[in-house]
C-alpha cells in the first residue's frame, strides 16, 4: 500500500477514480496541477497499467476468435473453450477496474494485483 498525504488524497479522489475506468486516465494526464501530485500520478500509471491489460486482453480474444470461429453460410459458431477464456478475461479486466475504483474511493492507495506495474509517468 502506498502512502499519500490526507489532503492530497481528498484533493484528487474524484480524479483517481477516473484513472480505473477506460481510457479515462488521459483527462487528469493533461491538467498540470493535477499531474504534479505524487498521489495522482500514481492512480495514473495504474491506470495506463489497467488499459494496456484491456488492449491485450481485447487482441487476445479477437485472435482466439478468429482462429477457432467456423463461419456457415448464415451463422457462426465459436468453441465453448474460446468463449469461457475470453469471458474469464474480460470478467478479470472489470474486476481489476472495480477493485481500482473501490480502493481509490476508500482513500487506498493499492497497486492493481495481477498485472505488471511499470511506471511509465514518473
Amino acid at each position: 500500500i502506498a502512502s499519500f498525504s490526507l489532503d492530497d488524497v481528498e484533493l484528487n479522489k474524484k480524479y483517481a477514480i477516473l484513472c480505473y475506468i477506460g481510457f479515462l486516465f488521459l483527462y487528469p494526464m493533461t491538467k498540470k496541477e493535477i499531474r504534479s501530485s505524487s498521489y495522482m500520478l500514481f492512480h495514473i500509471n495504474q491506470g495506463i497499467n489497467l488499459f494496456i491489460f484491456d488492449i491485450i486482453v481485447f487482441v487476445i480474444c479477437g485472435i482466439l476468435n478468429s482462429m477457432f470461429t467456423k463461419v456457415y453460410a448464415y451463422s457462426s459458431s465459436t468453441p465453448i473453450l474460446v468463449s469461457f477464456i475470453c469471458y474469464m478475461l474480460y470478467c478479470l479486466a472489470i474486476i481489476l477496474s472495480l477493485y481500482g475504483v473501490i480502493n481509490t474511493f476508500n482513500g487506498k492507495s493499492r497497486e492493481l494485483p495481477v498485472i505488471f506495474n511499470f511506471n511509465l509517468i514518473k
